[in-house]
């Protein structure tokens, strides 16, 4: 226990939030008017500044510390907690709106000290700001051989567990590794940092959010629907399904664009988020039959399935499962379809359910194969995280790449371990096919089906 008398009727500061703190560093003050002898500031006017408002400083014993902190509404409770996390100190009586403080803080020993700001930002005026001032001559000489006064340091955990609750739930990532299950409701994670510092891959039920460089942890991710960046956000909501309908129909991967606008779309129809109860919405919802009956009237459908509808259901197959169908199978789907009860696009998708659904030892294979290939497809979609990427992902010999890249998906595939792949798919695409002008799209509005033209010429189709 330490030595020094704690606030402990204050809740402690959180390892992760001390990982994440702000560091301030003294130096000399410019005014000493007031007999500060060092001083530290921090300034922001970024809108979610609140988020990250936990700052450090290293401090002497003995000294005495004046802490300031700025905000457009009141600050809420200053705290200056000790390198435990225990509530040292807290903030006096208001004296002008806007600014709080805590006075004559004498440090009880030397080392790192942190403290919240207790911002209160406007929707406007988001500027916010906090001071560290520190006066040496409160120090008094200790005589020798007295220890020094030391407070108790945690052992630090190795994973930051967060768990939401049945609404929708919304998690700050820190510097550790996170494990985040958002539970019911629509669940976001926001980071602090722009999209293109980390990688996101899909595998099964989890996310996993990496960063490229640096020292941070990597995060595992369970039910939670958006990952919020700095400048982006990415939906997850119903990316399996988008997926699992340009993987049945197409045979690859949809690109970033469609993915987005795609789920935009399902979300506004409220569509299921699985593909069994999706296929299943097919007959009793008008609009999601001419969402998913618009992949056939696609360029690309009639560039692909050209053919009678024996091929076109052994390309389905082929697409979902890598094998072709048995007789019993290609009859009934043929069947299906030349008689009108089936459309061809709708066919695609109650072939992958009834895979998935399929309790059988056969089943259960094909269904980890579908999965795999939703996961594999979602990541590759993923790694398109830059323009240029993006634009790559365009024309005959891009899609035949994927294709080929989930061709390669089996059902005892490493689905993290298989990224290296993604990559080289990725790369070899950049590099092969370096953006145009051409393949900047002007009009998403004239699409078929999101994400594709009706406009271009052979081998010009948008993915």
């Amino acid at each position: 226990m330490p030595t020094y008398k704690t606030l402990d009727f204050l809740p402690d500061l959180s390892f992760p939030e001390m990982k994440s703190a702000i560091r301030l560093e003294l130096s000399k003050a410019e005014d000493n008017s007031v007999g500060w002898d060092n001083s530290a500031s921090y300034y922001t006017s970024e809108k979610y500044a609140i988020l990250n408002s936990t700052f450090s400083f290293t401090a002497r014993e003995g000294a005495t510390y004046d802490i300031f902190s700025y905000s457009y509404f009141d600050p809420f409770l200053i705290q200056v907690y000790d390198s435990a996390g225990n509530v040292v100190a807290v903030n006096g009586p208001d004296i002008t709106y806007g600014i709080d403080m805590v006075f004559d803080f004498v440090a009880p020993y030397s080392g790192t000290y942190y403290f919240s700001a207790g911002w209160d930002q406007g929707s406007y005026y988001r500027a916010v700001s906090v001071g560290v001032y520190e006066n040496v001559d409160s120090i008094v000489a200790i005589s020798p051989g007295t220890p020094p006064v030391t407070p108790t340091v945690p052992v630090p955990p190795t994973a930051n567990v967060l768990k939401g609750g049945s609404g929708n739930d919304t998690f700050l990532a820190t510097a550790l590794e996170d494990r985040v299950s958002g539970g019911d409701g629509i669940d976001t994670i926001r980071y602090l940092k722009p999209g293109s510092d980390y990688r996101i891959m899909k595998n099964g039920a989890e996310v996993i959010v990496a960063p490229k460089m640096g020292t941070l942890s990597a995060d595992t991710l369970e039910s939670v629907e958006n990952i919020e960046f700095s400048d982006t956000t990415v939906n997850l909501e119903y990316s399996n399904v988008t997926q699992a309908l340009y993987i049945g129909y197409f045979g690859r991967a949809a690109d970033p664009g469609a993915l987005a606008s795609f789920q935009l779309q399902l979300s506004a129809l409220e569509a299921p988020t699985n593909v069994i109860d999706f296929a299943a919405r097919y007959n009793s919802d008008p609009s999601v039959k001419a969402l998913v009956d618009s992949f056939g009237t696609s360029l690309e459908s009639k560039e692909l399935y050209s053919g009678d509808t024996t091929s076109f259901v052994n390309a389905i197959y082929t697409n979902i499962l890598d094998r072709a169908p048995d007789a019993d199978g290609l009859a009934f789907w043929t069947g299906a379809i030349d008689s009108g009860a089936l459309s061809r696009a709708n066919a695609s998708i109650s072939i992958m359910s009834g895979a998935l659904a399929n309790d059988t030892a056969q089943g259960r294979l094909d269904a980890t194969l579908i999965d795999k290939k939703i996961d594999v497809a979602t990541n590759f979609s993923l790694s398109l995280d830059t323009p240029a990427k993006a634009g790559s992902y365009a024309g005959t010999a891009a899609a035949t790449l994927v294709r080929d890249l989930l061709e390669g998906v089996e059902s005892t595939t490493n689905v993290l371990a298989y990224q290296d792949e993604v990559g080289e798919a990725v790369a070899s695409l950049v590099s092969v096919r370096p953006v145009a002008a051409a393949d900047v799209r002007p009009d998403a509005g004239a699409a078929a089906v999101i994400g594709m033209s009706e406009t271009g010429a052979q081998d010009q189709y948008w993915l």
